[in-house]
């Protein structure tokens, strides 16, 4: 399926379209798809869009498995399926260290030619490249920055609460831009379990079910149908009806990644709030959903 951000598809819209009374459904389908295409974050579009036919997932495990395949997707070639999504493990990344580290002494021996020198760097870049905690990297990030985006869209980035979360998030992506090796310190080696499965699975999970957007259509197609308001009445209607959903997950991710925020050269979290000791609160909850 090709993943397209505007305008919502049709397909899509009509799962969410239920409530109408029929003789006037057609007249109003197509204004009320106009009004969410112009108010919808584009976020919001895609995740419907990805859904299609399908419409509102009906458990939040699923909600979470449509999330991670539309959003790690590679835009590059948006019709091959999804990258899975990748948690740090030392022993893989122990692995990849040790690869690398064996090319780079056949580098340096001297009976090695040219030609094989060139494969082995080649090798090497690639590795270095496209290492398990780059990929981590790169999903956490997105999903970060997607959490941002719903926290932004449904009004609520002034509420305290939701403003912490948001100085944390940004706290968390400088920390995951400037600690590249867990290697390097006893601080890196800590910040790193954020990409482990029990932290990362369950932002993903949170975030998934915080941003899903069906909600917000179905009380906004629903509000439409029952009450005599203007399309931005009940816009202001279902986005209040939403933001619970939303405050609820920027609680659950201010509490997950504090942890994480705090690191730094000169400092460490206590061991109450240690990263060993948020993986080991959320591993139940995270472990209710698998990507398949």
């Amino acid at each position: 399926m090709t993943i397209n951000t505007s305008p919502m598809s049709q397909a899509a819209m009509r799962t969410t379209f239920e409530t109408v009374d029929g003789q006037s459904r057609h007249a109003q389908f197509n204004t009320l798809v106009a009004y969410l295409d112009t108010h919808l974050a584009p976020e919001d579009i895609v995740f419907e869009n990805f859904r299609g036919i399908h419409g509102e997932p009906a458990f939040a495990p699923w909600c979470a498995n449509a999330f991670v395949k539309y959003l790690y997707k590679n835009p590059a070639t948006p019709s091959e399926p999804a990258t899975p999504p990748v948690y740090y493990s030392e022993k893989v990344a122990q692995a990849e260290a040790s690869a690398v580290a064996s090319m780079q002494v056949m580098l340096a021996q001297p009976f090695v030619d040219q030609k094989t020198k060139a494969v082995l760097q080649q090798s090497i870049q690639r590795l270095q490249a496209n290492t398990q905690a780059s990929h981590c990297r790169e999903q956490l990030a997105k999903v970060l920055e997607n959490a941002k985006a719903a926290i932004l869209h449904r009004g609520l980035a002034d509420e305290p609460q939701c403003a912490e979360t948001s100085e944390i998030i940004d706290a968390v992506l400088d920390n995951m831009n400037t600690i590249q090796h867990p290697d390097t310190s006893a601080q890196a080696a800590q910040f790193f379990v954020v990409y482990s499965k029990a932290v990362k699975q369950q932002c993903e999970y949170v975030v998934a079910n915080g941003r899903n957007p069906f909600p917000l259509s179905n009380n906004f197609f629903k509000i439409c149908n029952k009450e005599r308001v203007s399309h931005d009445v009940a816009w202001e209607k279902a986005l209040e009806a939403i933001r619970p959903q939303t405050r609820l997950m920027a609680e659950e991710l201010k509490n997950m990644l504090r942890p994480y925020a705090g690191l730094s050269p000169a400092a460490t979290p206590a061991a109450a709030d240690s990263p060993q000791t948020t993986a080991a609160a959320s591993r139940e909850r995270a472990d209710s959903w698998q990507m398949v």
